[in-house]
């Protein structure tokens, strides 16, 4: 073969490698994750779906993942990467599990590698009476361990409301929540604040038992302010015990604590 033919083909092949594979169209579709022991632990199916190389964009996708409990994921459209075993779910999102446990969300993510589900959008987790609300949520299947990011909300029974700015852990096996940066703890005789709270609970009635505060804590009981470097908060007795040099103070305009906008002051 002369020099001319030799370019002509490396050519060819050059121009051959850039021509895009065509779509698929398919009318229904099914992945599976398997464990090293060749146990199947993930399966998504989905329907009216479109393959372009390693894409599968499709309808109404199913996800369910099995483990201690049983998970499933619906939404009305998705998304799935072969190449890394990532889906993407979205619009009316509802994950649940067969112990009662239920997400909702606009869109999840599933990484089939490390088995969990991640959001950066609103996110509404109900298990029990423990109701979990914030925005960007990372969580496993079994939904028995979560983290919600920012703008957390968590109702635990029906007297207890949690707020913070900054992420909060929940973690069932263990029957604890730990919540950090601007933490509120709302109940029907005031109001309790601080940098961090762990939060023990009843893993029978998912209500609060005990929560110990640290870090820059206030409470306010009527016009009653108080603050301290640590409190324990007892549920049931409905109890603060204060440590490190506790001080109480009477709510005035005078007081710095009037201008605090969790006790509805203004700065």
């Amino acid at each position: 073969m002369g020099v001319f033919g030799l370019l002509s083909l490396v050519f060819c092949l050059a121009f051959a490698e850039e021509i895009p594979l065509p779509e698929q169209e398919v009318r229904s579709f099914s992945f599976t994750g398997y464990a090293k022991d060749g146990k199947r632990e993930w399966e998504l199916k989905g329907a009216e779906a479109t393959l372009e190389g390693d894409i599968a964009t499709f309808k109404h996708p199913r996800l369910e993942a099995s483990g201690e409990t049983t998970f499933t994921v619906t939404s009305e459209r998705g998304t799935y990467n072969r190449k890394t075993a990532q889906a993407h779910l979205k619009e009316k999102v509802l994950a649940e599990t067969d112990d009662g446990a239920t997400l909702r969300t606009e869109s999840l993510d599933w990484h089939g590698d490390t088995r969990k589900v991640s959001t950066e959008d609103e996110v509404v987790i109900q298990k029990g009476n423990i109701l979990s609300k914030g925005k960007g949520a990372e969580a496993h299947p079994d939904l028995k361990k979560l983290e919600l990011k920012e703008e957390v909300e968590v109702e635990m029974g029906p007297n207890i409301e949690i707020t913070s700015k900054g992420p909060m852990e929940l973690d069932y096996t263990k029957n604890i929540a730990v919540f950090r940066e601007e933490v509120k703890v709302t109940d029907q005789e005031g109001e309790l604040l601080a940098d961090r709270m762990d939060v023990t609970f009843d893993p029978e009635t998912n209500e609060a038992r005990e929560i110990i505060a640290t870090g820059n804590v206030r409470i306010k009981r009527g016009e009653n302010i108080s603050y301290s470097e640590k409190a324990i908060y007892d549920a049931g007795k409905r109890k603060v015990t204060l440590t490190g040099k506790p001080k109480l103070l009477i709510k005035s305009k005078e007081d710095p604590l009037a201008a605090d906008p969790f006790f509805g002051g203004s700065q």
